[in-house]
C-alpha cells in the first residue's frame, strides 16, 4: 500500500513539475518541439525507380509512372515506372531466355552456390539500408524489418545456396541408365547428402519400393517442389538434423518429463 502510494504521488508530482515549467517561456517551447517532432527522414537515398528487365534498368514500355507514398505523411517518396503486360511479357522472356540458354544451366552446383552465396552477402552488407527502404516504403518499426525480415532473406538464400548441392546429386542419378531398380536405389543413396526426391512412375509397386527406399528427407511423387507449413522438412546425412516446419519442427523447443503422483480415489478405478 505504501509503494502504490509513493507511485502514485509521484506521478502527481511529475504532472505539477510538468505543468509549472510549462508555464515558463523557453520551457514551454522547448517541449512543445519535442511533442510536435516532424517525422525522420531515413538516411538512405532512392537510386532506381525504372524496371530490373534483361539485366538493365528501363522504363515501362508505356512510359508511365506512379508515386510511391509515405504512408507516414503522405508525401512523395519517388515517381516509379509502372509496369504493364508488355512489360510483364519481356520480363519473363528474358528470364526464360537466362534460364535456357545463359550462363546458369551451364554451371555447376558448385558455381550456382557461390552466386548465391555472393548475393545473400550483398544483402547482408546492406542489411541497415534495406530495412530502411522497406520501412520508408511500407510503414512499420524498424527493427522488425533490420532485425528480423532482411536476415531472414539473407539465410533464406544461403539455404538455397546449399539445396542446390543436394538438388544436383540427386538430378545426377536421374539421367544415367540402370539395369533395374535396385541399381536405381543403390546409385540414388550413395551420397553424402539426402535432403528430396522425386518419382515420376505409374507404377505403385515401384512408387511404393522407391519411397521406402531413398535414404531422403522427402519425396515427391509425380510431382516436384511441393512446400506446406504442415509438410516437415529435413534431410537425412549431411543435407540437415531434424526437420523444419509441421509438428516435427516443434520437438527442438519440447522436451518429455514424466510425472508420477499417488492418486486418492482415481475417478477410473
Amino acid at each position: 500500500m505504501f509503494y502504490c502510494s509513493f507511485v502514485l504521488g509521484f506521478v502527481i508530482m511529475l504532472f505539477y513539475s510538468l505543468n509549472v515549467i510549462s508555464l515558463s517561456g523557453k520551457t514551454a517551447t522547448s517541449l512543445s518541439k519535442r511533442m510536435s517532432e516532424v517525422p525522420i527522414k531515413p538516411s538512405v537515398t532512392v537510386k532506381y525507380t525504372q524496371l530490373l528487365i534483361d539485366g538493365k534498368f528501363v522504363d515501362a514500355a508505356s512510359g508511365k509512372t506512379f508515386q510511391t507514398l509515405d504512408p507516414r505523411t503522405g508525401e512523395v517518396i519517388a515517381n516509379v515506372a509502372e509496369g504493364d503486360a508488355e512489360d510483364i511479357n519481356r520480363a519473363v522472356a528474358s528470364a526464360r531466355k537466362a534460364f535456357d540458354e545463359g550462363p546458369w544451366p551451364k554451371m555447376t552446383a558448385y558455381e550456382r552456390q557461390k552466386v548465391l552465396l555472393r548475393f545473400a552477402d550483398l544483402l547482408e552488407q546492406h542489411n541497415d539500408e534495406l530495412a530502411a527502404l522497406e520501412v520508408w516504403d511500407n510503414g512499420k518499426p524498424y527493427q522488425q524489418a533490420a532485425t528480423v525480415e532482411v536476415p531472414m532473406f539473407v539465410r533464406l538464400m544461403r539455404y538455397y545456396a546449399g539445396k542446390s548441392i543436394d538438388t544436383a546429386h540427386l538430378q545426377h542419378y536421374n539421367i544415367k541408365r540402370v539395369r533395374d531398380l535396385d541399381e536405381v536405389i543403390r546409385r540414388a543413396n550413395d551420397t553424402h547428402y539426402g535432403l528430396a526426391a522425386g518419382i515420376f512412375s505409374q507404377n505403385i509397386d515401384t512408387i511404393n519400393t522407391l519411397t521406402r527406399a531413398l535414404r531422403v528427407g522427402t519425396v515427391w511423387v509425380n510431382c516436384y517442389n511441393i512446400y506446406d507449413a504442415a509438410l516437415p522438412f529435413g534431410g537425412y546425412k549431411m543435407s540437415g538434423h531434424g526437420r523444419e516446419k509441421g509438428i516435427n519442427s516443434l520437438e527442438h523447443y519440447l522436451q518429455v518429463k514424466a510425472v508420477c503422483t499417488p492418486l486418492v480415489n482415481p475417478a477410473w478405478l
